[in-house]
């Protein structure tokens, strides 16, 4: 077992995290990697400087349909094509190094840095169209500051003897992002029998704690990126960015690790469920559509108040999922087939997300464009289309 590894003390604001170092991290801040590649063309142009473990090929998942009401209470159909996922490997790169929270990857020798997107300004722009006001929105000016610091400047930095995996990606303090995407690394990395001494991924929350252990990963191993990481080991295992096609496998280990059980129980699922949310994105016409619910039996719950377990079992028994857009809903990749997940849209998000978990779990989705009231983004739910909802979906598909 390589020796232990000395983390510095980090601090946590809201979705940040600081070392306490950072200052002298900063001061003795060293040049950027001169050129940035995706791993694929780093494969391309420089075959000796690592080695590419495969470990699914490429796979095809059919064409999905789904529901989608306009926000004028009209319907239509929405499709997502038969498409491709890419394969899942993951790269043995020789003294390579982690720089930052977010998982880049840097090879000294080569002077490259690795990344799924190379163009740090297109990705600016896509942040722009998703947020409020867009460019004028301070968060886009923080982005665009931050990508041209790591563009330019990575901090100093540390020793680890060993293996170490990188887990971490963009927005992995998110729970759809670390469900999504940090997990399928994670379970492609263990498929692949690489095996790893140290994990850099986000250990914050008690969710993502508890996933790693049920996953099989030992707590004492896992490192905290922050802000001005940056660490060089013997080798850095890198999963592949987008492991897709890892999401179904990893969620019934998920499940397995959890409650113990290869599958979920036989009996019938019958819940309906109301996912509540405690800021933004509420409905406006909340007494109404509270009497609706009430009316037709969901169980309005908090996720927030429940253990991963917990959540896991409930939507195993879900029959119907009723929630806005939200990191709530990623739990749809518990349900069992057949289940139907009825999403409300605020207007000008237009994120095919869920959708595409419903497209891999053979789920019925549907879409609920709900136009925004007020500046909390509140939403104003439609009784009469939620009524035509059940109405159609009564019956088995």
């Amino acid at each position: 077992m390589p020796e232990a590894f000395d983390q510095p003390r980090t601090i946590r604001f809201g979705k940040y995290i600081l070392a306490d170092n950072a200052i002298k991290c900063l001061i003795r801040s060293q040049r950027a990697p001169a050129r940035t590649l995706t791993i694929s063309e780093f494969r391309h142009e420089y075959p000796e400087s690592s080695r590419l473990v495969r470990v699914k090929e490429p796979v095809c998942v059919d064409s999905f349909c789904f529901d989608s009401w306009t926000e004028d209470e009209q319907l239509s159909v929405s499709h997502l094509p038969e498409k491709e996922i890419p394969e899942t490997s993951v790269l043995v790169v020789p003294s390579g190094r982690i720089v930052g929270r977010k998982g880049d990857v840097d090879v000294p020798v080569e002077d490259v840095r690795l990344r799924y997107s190379k163009d740090l300004s297109e990705e600016a722009g896509w942040f722009a169209r998703t947020i409020r006001f867009g460019k004028l929105n301070p968060r886009f000016w923080k982005r665009v500051a931050e990508n041209s610091l790591r563009q330019r400047f990575v901090p100093l930095v540390s020793q680890c003897s060993g293996r170490v995996a990188v887990l971490n990606c963009n927005g992995s303090h998110n729970y759809f992002h670390w469900i999504a995407e940090v997990l399928p690394r994670l379970w492609t990395l263990l498929q692949s029998g690489e095996q790893a001494d140290w994990y850099v991924a986000d250990c914050y929350s008690r969710w993502q704690r508890a996933s790693l252990a049920a996953l099989g990963v030992q707590l004492d191993r896992v490192i905290q990126p922050h802000a001005t990481f940056h660490l060089e080991a013997d080798e850095i295992l890198v999963p592949s960015l987008q492991a897709t096609q890892a999401i179904p496998p990893m969620a019934q280990g998920l499940a397995k690790g959890l409650l113990g059980l290869q599958d979920a129980n036989d009996s019938e699922p019958k819940r309906l469920i109301y996912i509540e949310r405690a800021h933004s994105r509420r409905p406006v016409n909340a007494d109404e559509f509270s009497a609706w619910r009430r009316k037709h039996g969901f169980d309005d719950v908090w996720l927030e108040d429940m253990s991963f377990a917990e959540q896991i079992a409930l939507f195993q028994q879900a029959k119907v999922v009723l929630g806005v857009h939200g990191a709530g809903l990623t739990n749809i990749i518990h349900c069992r087939p057949g289940t139907l997940v009825v999403e409300f849209m605020p207007a000008g998000l237009n994120r095919p997300c869920y959708p595409v978990l419903s497209q891999l779990f053979n789920l019925r989705h549907v879409v609920i464009n709900a136009p925004r009231v007020g500046r909390r983004h509140g939403i104003q739910v439609s009784i009469s289309v939620l009524d035509q909802i059940l109405e159609k979906f009564s019956e088995p598909s």
